[in-house]
């Protein structure tokens, strides 16, 4: 049994106002020719189809065409899509009878008494070659006691031939690489032993670096295709290897291989200059850049006082004409300074360019001298969730 594993697509998701949808096409379009080349029985959507729980019209649109688009690539593939928690279930499910006829089964929310619901049989020429076991996104402490071991325990008794089977889920699990996540979603983690022990491969979204988890070969985050934020950018820190890919799995007699297919970017998210330096030397990088080249940039310039008044207009300024798309200046102060007794006061102008999560941080240490302790990273992130989702409820 082949799968392809993907998921955290965001559709609909802009960048400092910059519409993606011609970058989140060209993604599609690149799973679609893996999906044509590799032939898979099964394509897993792990969660965060949509950036909002009330997507736009074209996101909508887009997610339609090619869902077409990539059926049509292997008619027999099986595709399942899960809901995250950037997704409205039922906004999802709403139109999900009409695309089973496209061999398409959307998963929206946790039903406890119909486990069957979740049991996904892989069909090649007729015959039942494995399972998916689907599950969407719920916060851990609204899970059923023993939920997904229960189900899966479930199907082990039913399936006599022990046949592969693949669970697909979107939560955030101990002991994964969540840094540069800060503020995608809830990151409330619970251990992988929740899901028991009859499965041949665990496909998780949720967290948006690619990886494996240390302790098991067989339990991944396929990572999102394109990056969300600058500091999933491959070339801010390529000794990180942020690459972005789909996974491929394939289950072959009691054995799981897994390899990847890289992703490529239309417009990458390029922080100019690696290090940070002063604003003028950051500028002149900016001026340097390739006329061609179509990118999203962020400037990362160290500031001794404030930046000068007119900085945004300046790099305005020196992308005009270029492929490029400017978004935002990146600060920090030198260390000496903190070292001589800054304040740790932030300028208004500072304070609109952080990120939430980076402003709790500064402002923890500034007053406690201690970095700000991890579950308090965690309620701040889980509420901030909870905020955002209301609002594009609204």
């Amino acid at each position: 049994m082949k799968i392809l594993h993907t998921g955290d697509w965001h559709l609909g998701h802009t960048l400092y106002n910059y519409d993606r949808i011609e970058e989140q096409a060209d993604f599609l379009s690149q799973i679609e020719n893996i999906v044509a080349e590799s032939q898979p029985d099964a394509m897993i959507v792990s969660g965060d189809i949509y950036h909002y729980a009330s997507p736009s019209t074209t996101a909508q649109t887009l997610y339609c065409e090619y869902m077409l688009r990539i059926h049509q690539a292997c008619p027999a593939m099986q595709i399942i899509v899960t809901a995250g928690n950037h997704d409205s279930a039922s906004k999802l499910m709403v139109d999900s009878r009409l695309w089973k006829h496209f061999n398409l089964v959307t998963i929206g929310s946790i039903h406890p008494e119909s486990y069957d619901e979740y049991i996904i049989p892989i069909v090649r020429q007729h015959n039942t070659i494995g399972y998916v076991v689907a599950f969407p996104f719920a916060y851990p402490r609204f899970l059923p006691d023993n939920f997904f071991a229960d189900v899966l325990e479930y199907l082990h008794q039913k399936n006599e031939e022990h046949l592969p089977v693949v669970v697909a889920a979107h939560l955030a699990v101990t002991d994964s690489d969540y840094s540069c996540h800060n503020n995608i979603g809830t990151l409330d983690c619970v251990n992988a032993d929740i899901f028991g022990q009859y499965y041949d491969y665990l496909a998780l979204g949720h967290i948006h670096r690619a990886q494996t988890l240390p302790h098991s070969p067989t339990i991944r985050y396929s990572g999102t295709p394109i990056g969300i934020n600058f500091d999933e950018d491959i070339q801010k820190k390529p000794s990180e290897n942020y690459l972005h890919s789909v996974s491929m799995i394939e289950c072959t007699n009691n054995n799981t291989m897994v390899w990847t297919k890289e992703i490529t970017s239309l417009r990458p998210l390029i922080t100019l200059p690696d290090q940070a330096t002063d604003f003028e030397t950051a500028i002149q990088s900016l001026r340097n850049f390739p006329q061609d080249k179509q990118a999203y940039i962020r400037l990362n310039v160290l500031i001794k006082d404030f930046l000068p008044y007119n900085a945004n207009m300046l790099a305005n300024e020196a992308c005009r004409d270029k492929a490029c798309r400017f978004c935002y200046i990146h600060t920090s102060r030198q260390e000496q300074e903190t070292v001589a007794g800054n304040s740790g006061q932030m300028t208004i102008e500072t304070f609109q360019q952080e990120n939430y999560l980076d402003i709790a941080r500064q402002h923890y240490q500034n007053v406690y001298r201690a970095p700000l302790p991890r579950y308090m990273e965690d309620a701040l992130i889980e509420l901030y969730t909870d905020l955002t989702r209301e609002n594009a409820e609204l």
